[in-house]
């Protein structure tokens, strides 16, 4: 298959499919994974790596099991949106997993999904100081799937700029229920994250 943009996976998008989400690491790569609407974004595992073959081998197991329709990696994008080192080197994985794989990946832009996390974490009211520790771990990887479902949450969050479509079951739901703009934000994230 072949690395899309967002606009081209538009074209591709298989309904009833969920999407698997990376955050490559050195050490680990955080899996996350949607369900298959493509509606809630699930943190999964923390793979440590054992930098062979046997990475690649084990993503690829974990797409068929999974009937994964495509594969977001977040592209680490300096805040400037240039691309440094670090975006080579998962330019580099991605095009070795390509190798293993049948269905396409999409590059996303990783640089706000600590942000996403940590705005679940202050919607759940945990403390500043419990959130910055999370945060932290979330950055050095101990947390790598949270990492990989806060690009989910971003790519989820940007979806009906992808798909756009008329209003699901659960918004007509929230409609005749009277619920206002920022109490649907509550129910979004209680529901979805």
């Amino acid at each position: 298959m072949a690395i899309l943009s967002k606009e081209d996976f538009k074209i591709k998008k298989e309904l009833n499919r969920p999407i698997l989400s990376l955050d490559y690491g050195e050490k680990r790569v955080g899996i996350a994974i949607s369900d298959a609407d493509c509606s809630i974004a699930l943190p999964n595992e923390v793979y440590e790596r054992n930098k062979t073959n046997k990475d690649f081998l084990y993503i690829k197991e974990f797409i068929e099991k999974n009937n994964v329709q495509a594969v977001l990696i977040g592209m680490p994008y300096n805040m400037d949106g240039s691309e440094g080192e670090q975006c080579k080197i998962v330019r580099d994985f991605s095009k070795k997993l390509l190798e293993f794989i049948n269905i396409s990946i999409i590059y996303w832009d990783e640089r706000l999904s600590t942000l996403a996390q940590e705005k679940i974490l202050i919607n759940k009211d945990v403390s500043r100081k419990k959130r910055k520790k999370i945060i932290k771990n979330i950055e050095k990887g101990k947390y790598a799937h949270f990492n990989a479902r806060g690009s989910l949450i971003t790519f989820r969050t940007n979806w009906n700029e992808i798909f756009p479509k008329e209003k699901d079951e659960y918004e007509l739901a929230l409609e005749e229920l009277g619920v206002n703009s920022s109490e649907k934000e509550y129910y979004d994230n209680w529901l979805c994250f």
